[in-house]
This record gives structure tokens, sequence and C-alpha cells, in this order.
């Protein structure tokens, strides 16, 4: 079984083979209007012991030690160089997967990369750029380089990654454009047991049509919402209406903390 547990945003912590995977889990949002990792889930990451007083021991064991750290760009509501390299300094890591910067910004990172001896696989961030990584024998990641969706930082890369594990096949889109349509026909033919994707893709008909003509999916999942006390722009609203206007039996929103998908 694979478990996607939503952190916040597009921050998933994905559990299987015994392996766990945190993705796009550690972020402030920055001055985005979307949600921060939570900070009850940043203590009891940061913390010296497992323990946390608003969480039982075993949910609170799950922050602690994650096996590998993905991040899909960044984008402050998906990566914040500082709180890695936090993590870093009080957890085990088995690697760290991300695009790799050139600036201040990444210099802690870095610093604590290597003082903990973390080995560090940077993603391909040149447009179409596909690579696969083998996280262990029995999970592999394929990513795919997009250009960010066009009504932010539409200059902008992101990557697309398609987790392979326990025979299943997930598809994390991130923030992907529904102008990919050529990039995106390389999954036609995978079969996709669940896509996750941003409400501004299944809301436009270039976004649905690559859906039900490529990607084929079991289910979809709609995520990177902001949760409802920090929703500025209004942006689960337009993901209900979104699924009102276009329904689909297939399709879900991962909106609510700690809500998980089990496939």
């Amino acid at each position: 079984m694979i478990s996607c547990r939503l952190i916040a945003n597009a921050g998933v912590l994905i559990e299987t083979e015994g392996i766990r995977i945190l993705l796009d889990g550690l972020q402030d949002a920055g001055n985005y209007p979307f949600s921060r990792t939570p900070d009850s889930i940043l203590e009891q990451m940061m913390s010296q012991d497992a323990g946390s007083a608003d969480f039982s021991e075993s949910c609170a064991n799950e922050y602690k030690h994650i096996d590998f750290l993905i991040f899909t760009h960044t984008h402050p509501d998906h990566f914040s160089a500082e709180l890695l390299a936090e993590y870093l300094e009080c957890n085990h890591v088995r690697r760290v997967l991300c695009p790799i910067e050139e600036n201040a910004q990444f210099r802690p990172m870095r610093q604590a990369l290597q003082k903990a001896r973390v080995p560090l696989w940077p993603l391909k961030m040149k447009h179409g750029a596909a690579h696969q990584y083998r996280l262990t024998e029995e999970i592999c990641i394929y990513s795919l380089c997009v250009r960010h969706m066009p009504q932010i930082f539409p200059k902008d890369l992101c990557s697309c990654l398609l987790v392979q594990a326990d025979g299943k096949n997930v598809l994390f889109l991130a923030d992907c454009s529904y102008e990919e349509e050529g990039l995106l026909k390389a999954y036609a033919g995978v079969k996709i047991d669940a896509v996750f994707l941003n409400p501004y893709f299944y809301y436009d008909e270039r976004g649905r049509h690559i859906i039900n003509e490529y990607l084929q999916p079991e289910r979809i999942v709609i995520y990177h919402l902001p949760f409802e006390s920090d929703d500025q722009i209004h942006l689960c609203s337009l993901a209900r209406q979104a699924l009102k206007k276009y329904p689909d039996s297939r399709a879900v929103l991962l909106e609510e903390p700690l809500q998980a998908v089990n496939l």
C-alpha cells in the first residue's frame, strides 16, 4: 500500500514499503497566499525526541528521521533551505532530491548536507529534461521538468514526479502547467493509479483533456490548497466549483490537515 498524507499545500508524506518520503513538506510559504508547514508538525520534526504533547507517539515518530526529502521546485510554498538545514541537524536522512541554485539561500543547506553527510541528488531543471532516481530496489522516481502554471511565474520551471512503488504509479504534477500537453503525452500508456494536481490544472479544459486523453488515472487528487483559515484567494472555493461544474467520480480534494489518500 502507498499512503499519501497531507502536510500543507503540496506537502505530502508518502509511506510505502516501510520507507517514508517527504515531498515539498519543509516550506514556510513566504509571502505566498498558502499555508506554511504547521508549527505543531515542525516542532515534532525538529525535536530531539520523537514525542509531542499534541500528537500520539506513533504519529510523532513519522516526522522524525524521514528517509528521503524531495522538492519539486524552490518556490517558498514548496521549499525552505533554512528549514531543510534545520531538519538535517536533528534527523538522520538517507538522501535529498531538490533543484540547486547558486545563491546565498542555499549555503546553509549545503553546509548542513555536508555536516550530516547526506547525499544530494540535484533535480535537473531544464525544460523537458527527464531522469530516473532509484531510491531503493523497490522504489523508483521519474522526474520530468515542465513549465510552471501560467497564472503566476509562467517563465519558471518545476518537476513532475512519478513515484513507482508497491506495483503502483503515483504521479505528482505539483505546479505543472496545463499547457504542457506535448510533454505530458509521455505518460500515455503508463497505468497511473493516482495523479495529484493543482486546482487550476483541473479547472482548465486543457488540463482535463490531458487527464482523460493521456493520464487516464484511477484516482484524481486535487491538492496544493491552502487551509481554510489561510485561503485569501479563495482557491478552495475554486476547487469545489470545479468539481461541481466538471464532476468526476475519480476526483477528491486533499484539503484537511493530515488527510490521507491510501492506494
